[in-house]
């Protein structure tokens, strides 16, 4: 399933409980900022895969946004 934008996340979890959510290559800013952002709304528990290094430095730059 593809998600284009926050909102169609928002309607597919609506009304139900937190999910899971897997990103592959984590380290996308854009990937990232997004499920970030759905993690602090408390719509999803992210899963995050990518390389450790450049994860580290990705969540780094998006928490301080």
């Amino acid at each position: 399933m593809v998600l284009k934008n926050l909102n169609d996340l928002r309607r597919l979890v609506e009304g139900g409980p937190r999910r899971k959510l897997v990103l592959a290559a984590a380290q996308d800013q854009h990937s990232l900022g997004a499920v970030y952002k759905a993690w602090k709304e408390n719509i999803v528990e992210p899963i995050l895969v990518g390389n450790r290094r450049v994860y580290k430095i990705s969540v780094h730059q998006i928490i301080m946004i």
